[in-house]
């Protein structure tokens, strides 16, 4: 859906297509050239003395001109600068979808996370007010003071403050998301959304075709990064362009054939044709050093783009190595949070059975009931966070497929029956 409605894929594929036409553009270079040419001209003036008694005189003439370059040294390189430049913007455009793909699923887990946010905020809500309710009776009965009532009030008007925030910003990362999607409609997609840990998703999560512990096979794949490709292919464009800038002073060789007919009007009417068929050579002598400075200029920018080229390369593999140590990180943080999930289930559900047996109080569970959700919202967001981070690491070597995200998509498992 972010593809076929999405604005900023929509601009990158508009853009992809302009870019298409660059290629027809340098060929049409290597075909002949045909013009028709036609005038018509009045004359009329003074010319008592001449023998058509001063009456105005009419011409008109026609020419056909087909021209054909021959030889000329840069037509070469523009074919080649502008076959490099379709190369990019095809690579663009499929990492434009990485891209689109990989900014939709940071904005859905977001989404999720803040329903999340909201429900734990609307259920601290009324574990204040269960509080304020038995602090309120406890006071009629001499039990506590008023101060403990306004207390428990300041706790209410904290929590009510809390989850007004929540569901504002539960709005506005659903409007993202759904403007990702090109959508009007800014209602969640989704009524739950459940990975299960101890499924096939734990196993998919943290597994590669390479091992996440060998770090310089990682590293190598730094070269099929968008950002190096781009500046890769930058480079090859500096190249080209003093190619074509040296090519100013290299000699060009044309054929002309042109058919031309004439006719004259007046007291003494003429008429003519003629065919003509041209080699012409042209070799620049002398253009006041603009060429030898263009060509100067575009070493200079050969330096800058082979520059920009390590440094993006670099910064590629910082940036991969960072997310490996992420995932590492992730791997061991996860099974660490699911176990104090499980335990904070099992401590909430034996709170539940007492209250029913008259041992715990409502506030007791209904404050459990809270730390259960904030526990369960740190494990998903950990886990939301770990699959970004997968995104992440694929998107940095160019290799976020379609597969990869079917698998994601395979894994989440939603309600409403749609995914990223």
């Amino acid at each position: 859906m972010a593809l076929e409605q999405g604005a900023e894929f929509a601009i990158a594929e508009a853009q992809h297509k302009a870019l298409g036409e660059v290629v027809p553009q340098a060929l049409s270079g290597f075909y002949p050239k045909l013009a028709l040419i036609g005038n018509y001209s009045y004359e009329e003036g003074d010319q008592s003395f001449a023998s058509d008694l001063g009456l105005p005189t009419e011409s008109a003439n026609a020419q056909l001109l087909l021209t054909q370059l021959i030889y000329s040294r840069d037509l070469g390189y523009q074919l080649d600068t502008a076959n490099e430049k379709v190369a990019l913007s095809n690579y663009l455009l499929e990492s434009e979808k990485q891209q689109t793909a990989y900014n939709v699923a940071e904005a859905f887990f977001t989404q999720v996370l803040s329903v999340h946010t909201a429900e734990t905020a609307e259920l601290e809500l009324k574990d204040y007010q269960t509080k304020l309710q038995q602090m309120e009776g406890q006071y009629l009965q001499g039990l506590a003071k008023k101060v403990d009532v306004l207390e428990a009030q300041v706790g209410v008007n904290k929590a009510n403050a809390k989850a007004i925030q929540a569901r504002h910003y539960l709005s506005g990362t659903t409007f993202k998301f759904n403007q990702l999607l090109g959508s009007a409609d800014y209602e969640p997609y989704y009524e739950q959304l459940a990975l299960d840990f101890e499924g096939e998703w734990a196993t998919v999560l943290f597994k590669f075709k390479d091992d996440l512990e060998d770090k310089e096979v990682w590293l190598g794949k730094a070269t099929s990064n968008t950002e190096v490709t781009k500046a890769k292919s930058n480079l090859e464009l500096s190249k080209y362009d003093k190619e074509i800038q040296q090519s100013a002073h290299y000699p060009t060789l044309s054929l002309g054939v042109s058919a031309t007919y004439f006719e004259r009007y007046g007291l003494v009417p003429s008429q003519s044709e003629d065919f003509k068929i041209s080699l012409e050579f042209n070799l620049p002598l002398f253009s006041g050093g603009a060429t030898s400075s263009k060509a100067r200029q575009s070493e200079a920018n050969i330096v800058q783009a082979r520059v920009k080229y390590r440094n993006a390369l670099d910064l590629a593999r910082l940036n991969i190595d960072k997310a490996l140590d992420n995932l590492q990180h992730d791997k061991s943080y996860i099974k660490s949070l699911y176990a104090a999930l499980k335990s904070s289930e099992v401590l909430f559900d034996a709170t539940k059975k007492m209250h029913t047996m008259g041992l715990q109080s409502l506030v007791d569970v209904t404050q459990l009931r809270a730390q259960l959700k904030m526990t369960e919202n740190v494990f998903l967001e950990a886990l939301y966070g770990a699959t970004l981070h997968r995104l992440e690491l694929l998107r940095l070597i160019g290799s976020l497929t379609e597969s990869e995200l079917a698998i994601i998509n395979e894994a989440l498992t939603l309600t409403s029956n749609k995914g990223i």
